[in-house]
C-alpha cells in the first residue's frame, strides 16, 4: 500500500490483521523502525551471552506467515538496517510468503531511502507477486493532501 500521511494504511494493515487472526492465523503487525530495533536488542543480548539470538528470531521472523510491515522508508536508514530489510524482504519475496507493506513513498524515494532491491520488489508489478494499492485521499486527520 502506498499513500501519503493519514490516508487509512495503518487502519487497513491491522484490518488485514484481524481479519486473518477471525479466520484462525497470526499476523505479525510491525513497523519497520520497530523491527529493526526489535532485531537489534536481539543482536545486542545474543553479543551479551555469547550466543546468536539475532539469527534464531531474524529466521523465525522470516518464515512468518502473515506479515504486516508498516512505515517502510519512515525509518533512519543504516547500512545494516537496510541489508536486514533486505534479506528479509528476499527472503519472504522470493518463496512467496504473504507480506502486506505499506509506505508513504513512490518507487523512486523509497528506492533513495532503503535500496532499490526493496524498492524493486514491493513496487513489482511483472511477476504476479504483487498487488499495489494507492491510497490518494486526503489525510483522515488533517483534510490535506500531502
Amino acid at each position: 500500500m502506498v499513500g501519503g500521511y493519514g490516508t487509512g494504511k495503518t487502519h487497513l494493515l491491522k484490518a488485514i490483521g484481524y481479519a486473518a487472526i477471525e479466520q484462525g492465523h497470526y499476523p505479525y503487525y510491525t513497523t519497520t523502525a520497530g523491527l529493526l530495533d526489535w532485531w537489534r536488542g536481539r543482536l545486542a543480548k545474543g553479543e551479551a551471552e555469547g550466543i546468536d539470538l539475532l539469527g534464531r528470531q531474524f529466521q523465525r521472523d522470516c518464515e512468518r506467515r502473515l506479515v504486516l510491515l508498516d512505515d517502510l522508508g519512515a525509518e533512519r536508514p543504516t547500512e545494516w538496517g537496510v541489508e536486514r530489510l533486505t534479506m528479509f524482504l528476499d527472503y519472504r519475496w522470493g518463496r512467496i510468503l504473504p507480506t502486506v507493506v505499506a509506505t508513504n513513498h513512490d518507487m523512486r524515494e523509497l528506492a533513495r531511502r532503503v535500496g532499490g532491491r526493496i524498492a524493486d520488489r514491493v513496487f513489482d508489478q511483472h511477476t504476479g507477486r504483487v498487488k499495489l494499492f494507492a491510497l490518494s485521499q486526503a489525510s483522515y486527520r488533517t483534510g490535506a493532501r500531502l
